[in-house]
């Protein structure tokens, strides 16, 4: 039988770029709203340290830490792209730092109190905006962080990955998790707490049969969405 002019037929690669990517941002939102949630009535530590109070507010870093979002999207699709051992290492690390990351922000819940914004300035209605839309909780440890180290660990070492963005890949990262701080979305313990689960999760992520049961899961799916070979 012949397939009708003008269907659309995506190839496996491509079905598995976009479950990939969404099932990363899907437990991004289950980690942190479901732990804002659940923690919600629990009394909110705050880990910020004396030293930090004499850190000031950068408005114009709030372009960094919103540019996590680009970086993070990027450096996840191009992964996407590579062999599955490769990438199915990437997300698999990313979903178990959400998994720990929920585990905190429940039982551990944390918040920090954030200045008062002021100025008239550009960057300084983007960091109200920042702070009404986030209410300054689940902060240990920081997704921002964990997240964008991961983008890094990926990157880092391998020979067939552009030097360039090997460099940009550490340097934005470092960038990032700076910026956390000159917002005053976090403290440095949950810069700290985002690298180190990062650390540890890509780590674990190189183990065969822990990797494993992310990559069945999304031979499962595909194949539940009949995508091709």
């Amino acid at each position: 039988m012949t397939q009708p002019t003008g269907t659309i037929r995506f190839t496996r690669q491509q079905v598995y770029t976009v479950c990939a990517l969404l099932f990363a941002f899907l437990c991004n939102q289950l980690s942190y709203q479901g732990g804002r949630l659940l923690a919600f009535w629990r009394y909110h530590y705050d880990l910020m340290l004396p030293f930090e109070r004499d850190i000031p507010l950068v408005p114009w870093t709030l372009a960094i830490y919103f540019g996590a979002f680009v970086f993070w999207t990027v450096s996840l699709y191009f992964c996407s792209l590579r062999p599955r051992e490769e990438s199915d290492r990437l997300f698999c690390a990313d979903v178990l730092s959400k998994v720990v990351s929920f585990l905190f922000f429940v039982f551990l819940p944390t918040m920090t109190v954030r200045p008062a914004v002021t100025g008239t300035g550009f960057f300084d209605y983007g960091i109200r905006f920042l702070y009404w839309v986030d209410s300054g909780d689940n902060l240990f440890p920081s997704i921002h962080c964990s997240m964008s180290w991961l983008c890094w660990l990926w990157a880092r070492g391998r020979k067939d990955v552009p030097l360039a963005w090997r460099v940009f890949s550490l340097l934005f990262a470092v960038a990032i998790c700076a910026s956390t701080l000159t917002t005053r979305q976090h403290v440095f313990v949950d810069i700290v707490g985002g690298i180190v689960l990062a650390e540890g999760c890509y780590a674990l992520a190189g183990i065969p049969r822990v990797r494993g049961v992310y990559t069945r899961f999304m031979d499962k799916l595909l194949a539940t969405l009949h995508a091709d070979r």
